[in-house]
């Protein structure tokens, strides 16, 4: 079945302020979502879910 590549990048996307220490850039497509969280130090992320699984990077600082 042939399909349609789409090339983003990153430093493209506009960096979407969800509160005063949490912000965030999405890549959607029609059943997945790629998305790069910003966290400030203190910062609580609120009980949520996904219809998917998550998979977390932390590329610097420390998440619990």
């Amino acid at each position: 079945m042939p399909g349609t590549v789409t090339l983003h990048r990153w430093n493209a996307i506009a960096l979407e302020k969800v509160t005063e220490k949490i912000s965030r850039k999405i890549i959607t497509g029609a059943r997945q979502m790629v998305t790069q969280i910003f966290l400030k130090r203190g910062a609580i992320v609120p009980m949520h879910d996904h219809e998917s699984e998550q998979m977390t990077y932390v590329l610097s600082g420390a998440l619990k």
